[in-house]
Order: C-alpha cells, then structure tokens, then sequence
C-alpha cells in the first residue's frame, strides 16, 4: 500500500510496537500524510506514539488512569511531549477539551440525546469528526462542537445508520 495516496490516515494505539512501526513507515515514505493516533486506554509504551502524529485523541479513561481529573489538564501536560498540531480529549457526558500546537484552548459541553439508546460507535463517531473538520480546516472552535453534537446524536440511536458528518 503506497500512504501517499491518502490524505490522512488514523491509528488505534492498540498493538503499540505495530502502530508505531507503521507510524514511522508512513512518515519516512509520506511525510504529508496527517496521521491521527487514538489514545484510549493505557499501554505499555504509547507514548512512543506522541512522536509522529499531527493529532492525538485521548479518552476520558486514560485521563484518568494518567491521573487527570479534567482534559485540559492532560493536554496541557502531554504538549511538551509532542510535536502533534492538535490534541483532543473526550470526556463523555461532559463534553470534550482541546489544544492547538499554539496554545490554544477549546472546550466543549455535550450534546446529550433526549434519551440514551446505544453509545457503542459513540466514541468512533466522535473521532470522526474531528477529523473530518480537521481535513475541511475547520478550526477547534467549530470541530469540537460538531463533534460533540454528532456522538450525542449517535448515543441516542440504534447503530450508525443515517448518520451524516453534517
């Protein structure tokens, strides 16, 4: 598969060793391709991954366990450890938090449905906005929002069906 044919590409941080080498395979052959790694639990090493991603998006579990009661918190934390354009925190039912590269902070309430029915996908559709308004070079200020709004949406419907990134 030739990388530079996409115009990002995203990474779970699971299988850390992995990620990382495709990682670094992406950056030596395609270093235009934005690459966005999810940080969502805790795992030996990944850390490893801050070093070549332009996004990195956090769970409110991993947060957590790093010690962090608030998402900014964590982003302000993690800054100095990455050279990444962005960094993104969901916090669930409270929302979400972000960081530029220059400093910029951008928080976010929750867009709850009237009633919770699924929120297995919340999260992946969550990512996806971001990332979509990132592509669009949509500020934080306008991404965070939207995609706030669009996993509260998800959460309040079976599956993923009929779900634009609108």
């Amino acid at each position: 598969m030739d990388p530079g044919r996409f115009h990002w590409l995203h990474f779970e941080g699971r299988n850390v060793p992995e990620t990382r080498r495709m990682l670094r395979r992406v950056r030596e052959v395609a270093p235009r391709v934005a690459c966005s790694v999810e940080i969502e639990k805790p795992r030996p090493g990944i850390e490893s991954l801050y070093a070549d991603a332009d996004l990195l998006l956090f769970s409110r579990a991993y947060a957590r366990h790093a010690g962090y009661d608030d998402p900014l918190d964590l982003l302000e934390a993690v800054r100095g450890q990455t050279p990444a354009e962005w960094l993104v925190c969901a916090w669930g039912a409270e929302g979400a938090a972000a960081l530029d590269r220059r400093g910029g902070a951008v928080r976010s309430d929750a867009v709850p449905p009237a009633r919770v029915v699924d929120t297995l996908g919340a999260g992946d559709v969550f990512n996806a906005a971001v990332i979509d308004g990132l592509v669009r070079g949509w500020a934080l200020e306008e991404t965070l929002p939207r995609a706030c709004r669009l996993a509260g949406q998800k959460c309040g419907q079976w599956g993923l069906s009929g779900m634009a990134l609108t």
